[in-house]
């Protein structure tokens, strides 16, 4: 096979990415938006699960006896 007839297999994947740079080329504001927001949504999610095991994991603290009970009659 000449190198001429492997050129187009060789290139068959940098179509799409040429398409997506120049998507992201052109939209660069609205791609760091988005990523933006992504990565403040997880944060949020993950600091919400964190706080309600820690509130939770208090609260059964602030419930449960400090002490135990004595048994001395």
């Amino acid at each position: 096979m000449t190198e001429a007839e492997e050129e187009p297999n060789a290139i068959w994947w940098k179509a799409p990415l040429r398409q997506w740079t120049l998507f992201l080329q052109n939209r660069e504001e609205q791609v760091f938006l988005v990523l933006t927001l992504l990565i403040g949504a997880l944060v949020a999610a993950t600091w919400g699960l964190v706080w309600t095991k820690n509130a939770a994991c208090a609260k059964q603290r602030s419930t449960a006896p400090s002490r135990p009970p004595s048994f001395a009659g």
